[in-house]
């Protein structure tokens, strides 16, 4: 019996562990003046939008960034994680409408933004594989099917079904 409860424990944690998704992705970009040429070795003040619908659609959410470009112009940022002007991250309801990326910067690193464009935001393919997602191992019979956790079955019924060959365990919680 007790094997049976670290094997619970462990299962849960691990579908913990599991279900971290990181509240931000990446961004690159090369900062360019107005006729064109990159911004080396600058700082420059970044506000980013997520956007609802349309190029010019209901602003969900807004931060800004504060960062140095390297000697070709480039940046790169984690948007999610700048600092917050309005909305949340974390609420931003993805499967819901098209979402819009709209980029202004600040050349001098300030906070007087000129609009750079809007970009719809598209799926990786990652995520376009993540609407198919569940994990099973057939060989050692460990399975997660529709919610539902399997040790020792490829066929849970509970959300954690554990069985096994002989008497030794058949717990289903």
């Amino acid at each position: 019996m007790k094997h049976a409860i670290i094997i619970i424990f462990s299962t849960l944690f691990s579908i913990t562990l599991f279900a971290q998704v990181p509240q931000a992705f990446n961004y690159q970009g090369v900062a360019r003046d107005l006729s064109g040429t990159p911004i080396p070795n600058q700082t420059i003040g970044l506000r980013i939008a997520i956007l609802q619908e349309t190029p010019t659609g209901t602003e969900v959410y807004k931060e800004t960034h504060t960062t140095t470009t390297t000697s070709l112009g480039l940046f790169n940022l984690k948007i999610g994680t700048g600092t917050i002007v309005n909305g949340t991250f974390s609420n931003i309801n993805w499967s819901n409408n098209n979402h819009f990326l709209q980029i202004e910067m600040d050349e001098t690193g300030g906070n007087t933004y000129q609009l750079i464009g809007s970009s719809q935001l598209m799926s990786v393919p990652y995520a376009l594989n993540a609407g198919n997602a569940y994990w099973t191992k057939t060989n050692d019979d460990i399975a997660y099917q529709n919610g539902h956790v399997g040790i020792g079955t490829s066929t849970p019924s509970s959300l954690v079904t554990i069985e096994a060959e002989g008497d030794d365990y058949n717990i289903a919680a």
